[in-house]
């Protein structure tokens, strides 16, 4: 049986059909759009490109999305990094979907991607990490994937790495991993650091490492509070394996991956395996398609 998955970003929004080995027949990916009729029109059309290669208009569909979320009504709440838009996913697709629908938080759906199609050898417990427009996490725990009880377990970009800065995470919190180390984050990061503004983006500031010496300080920061949030993170879940995602970590491994490596061994108590996703940016589309399929 085939299914249809969405990957809703903040940036970008992947529409695929994908079959129940984890192949992708098909796969388009478009800007994330920031009204809720531009969303609704994307949705349709993403929709109508898909049914051309055949798939039904009652296949399993699943959702994965940035949070905050209300899984069960399929909703997307207030979320930061679309400036605080709500967004009723669920009543969006049934006005052109009929089949079974399911809701993940992206991050809790590349976790179980991870888990059934990524990780060559069988794993009970793992933890995906997501470096994007935001950061995010996912768990599998026994065998059993953490939703929470809307479906927002595993928020760990919020976890508090920093009790004495200023820099505020969209969120509206302070001190949070995401406000410094996420896509959005670096360039506040290097801010504070340096009193004023020189890179609007966190790609700006990678791109300017072999020659400028503030570039590498601040992306040396990032790595300290990266290894802070790992170790966190491994301490709090134990896992077998973590696995990096997203694409921040994708394009810059060695900056937000194996520094902090060397750094981290400091803050932990408890040791794990950890590896670049295998699978790339598909991860969470992957991840939702599997869920959908073993839930109808």
């Amino acid at each position: 049986m085939d299914a249809i998955a969405v990957d809703f970003g903040a940036t970008y929004t992947r529409f695929a059909v994908v079959t129940s080995s984890g192949k992708i027949r098909r796969k388009i990916v478009t800007t994330t759009p920031k009204t809720i009729s531009a969303i609704k029109a994307m949705f349709k059309r993403g929709f109508d490109i898909l049914r051309q290669t055949g798939v039904s208009a009652k296949a399993p569909l699943g959702i994965a999305s940035i949070g905050p979320l209300s899984s069960r009504r399929g909703l997307v709440l207030n979320t930061p990094n679309l400036g605080g838009l709500s967004i009723n996913l669920k009543e969006i697709v049934e006005s052109f979907h009929k089949g079974p629908f399911a809701l993940l938080n992206d991050c809790n759906a590349a976790a179980w991607g991870e888990k059934v199609f990524g990780v060559k050898t069988k794993v009970e417990n793992l933890v995906y990490i997501a470096f994007g427009t935001g950061l995010g996490g996912g768990a599998v725990v026994d065998g059993h994937l953490l939703l929470g009880k809307d479906g927002n377990a595993v928020e760990i970009g919020h976890i508090v790495v920093d009790t004495n800065s200023r820099v505020r995470c969209g969120c509206g919190g302070m001190g949070h991993w995401e406000a410094f180390c996420s896509g959005t984050g670096l360039p506040k990061l290097a801010a504070q650091m340096l009193g004023k503004k020189l890179w609007k983006t966190s790609w700006e500031i990678f791109e300017s490492l072999p020659r400028d010496g503030r570039a590498r300080r601040v992306v040396a920061k990032m790595a300290e509070y990266n290894a802070a949030g790992y170790a966190s993170v491994i301490n709090t879940f134990d896992p077998e394996i973590l696995v990096v995602g997203g694409g921040l970590a994708l394009s810059h491994p060695r900056e937000t991956l194996e520094k902090p490596k060397h750094i981290m061994k400091k803050y932990q108590l408890l040791r794990t395996e950890m590896r670049l996703s295998s699978l790339g940016q598909d991860a969470a589309l992957l991840g939702a398609a599997a869920y959908v399929l073993e839930t109808v």
